[in-house]
């Protein structure tokens, strides 16, 4: 591991000017959970201005542009992210915006490229469910903090996108039952590893004892029933399209495929209820917010 106190910072890819930058992808509304996230840590970590802030796995910076606001004029948040794509959103959000105070790294999270005792606080939102090896990651998250510095986990909640994802989950399960053998046995296994890591990283009292083995003191849990309306099924498909579950309605056949959008968004389109703007699903986002004290 690199002991660099500040590594080469990120530079765009990309010449191109994304216009829909802030209604596509992660910054669609009907990912509004990042946003919701994102102030419910940064008004229970108030105040923070001075602070030097790490934001990991920041997506396109929803709480790095938050958190920005808290630190100034003196802190700094520094961003760190694998997906190339989305820190390219990122660094031209921060361009068009004239954002000053975020630096933008990408980097490995389970092996962070900073010195020991570099940042006041560590936010990690919806992003713990990424790492194969999270304990060892943890582990080094707490490194980075100075002692007194604190690590603030956002984690959804057993309930979280519930019924609509066990409704895809049983599609998908239908789906494989057209498959041949080796692609049937191979989407029956990615299936049993997405509801396997469902339930760990849905596990409170799981991620609060890794925070504990990573040397953290006064580490608590604090649930919320967050959750908001999506107006149309398109919504759902847009949060479908941003997650892993993504992955597994692109490895079927053409054919498959079709039919499981056509039979899934008809199922959702059921839940629907009908209001003056329309139809209205319900979708729930609860979180679990876990984190600690560096001693």
């Amino acid at each position: 591991m690199s002991t660099s106190q500040q590594p080469i910072f990120y530079q765009s890819r990309s010449n191109e000017t994304h216009e829909a930058i802030v209604t596509t992808g992660m910054d669609s509304p009907a990912l509004r959970f990042y946003a919701f996230a994102s102030d419910q840590v940064l008004n229970a970590l108030e105040p923070l201005r001075g602070k030097k802030l790490l934001d990991i796995a920041a997506g396109t910076g929803h709480m790095a542009i938050s958190a920005i606001q808290s630190v100034k004029p003196d802190g700094r948040v520094h961003v760190v992210e694998q997906d190339a794509a989305h820190l390219d959103i990122l660094f031209e959000k921060q361009q068009q915006l004239g954002i000053e105070g975020i630096d933008i790294h990408e980097m490995d999270l389970t092996s962070l490229d900073f010195r020991s005792a570099y940042f006041d606080v560590a936010i990690c939102i919806y992003g713990v469910g990424q790492l194969p090896e999270p304990q060892a990651a943890i582990n080094d998250w707490v490194r980075v903090l100075k002692p007194g510095g604190k690590l603030v986990l956002a984690c959804f909640a057993e309930t979280a996108f519930q019924p609509l994802l066990e409704k895809l989950f049983i599609q998908l399960e239908t789906a494989a039952e057209t498959l041949q053998p080796p692609a049937k046995a191979q989407l029956t296994a990615q299936l049993a590893k997405h509801r396997q890591d469902l339930q760990l990283f849905s596990d409170s009292n799981t991620i609060q004892t890794w925070l504990q083995q990573a040397g953290l003191d006064d580490v608590a849990v604090h649930s919320r029933p967050l959750g908001y309306h999506l107006t149309q099924v398109q919504d759902w498909w847009e949060i479908i399209a941003a997650s892993p579950w993504q992955a597994l309605i692109d490895g079927l056949p053409a054919s498959v495929q079709s039919n499981l959008i056509a039979r899934h968004s008809e199922e959702i389109s059921a839940l629907g209820q009908s209001s003056d703007d329309g139809e209205s699903f319900w979708l729930d986002a609860s979180t679990h917010f876990i984190g600690g004290t560096k001693n």
